[in-house]
């Protein structure tokens, strides 16, 4: 295997049985709740960025620009809470 998410590391689906009322749902899912819905907003527009699978396959490239698009990464140092 040479591509890798985030479940490879994480074990969330085990974490969301142990822990009543954490509900872990796929990024496809997430995708077609928000995403096609028009509920994500271009961080730079301001406006309505639509996950179109029928122009873009779901690709982890596709997919990595369109969060581009729609999420932030801010600079953040946890070292800076203390």
């Amino acid at each position: 295997k040479s591509d890798f998410d985030f479940g490879d590391f994480f074990h969330l689906d085990s974490i969301a049985i142990e822990h009543e009322g954490f509900n872990v749902i796929s990024s496809e899912e997430f995708l077609h709740r928000y995403g096609k819905t028009g509920k994500l907003l271009n961080v730079n527009t301001r406006q309505p960025e639509l996950w179109d699978e029928t122009n873009s396959p779901r690709t982890s490239t596709n997919v990595k620009k369109y969060f581009h698009k729609v999420g932030t990464n801010p600079n953040w140092n946890p070292m800076d809470c203390i």
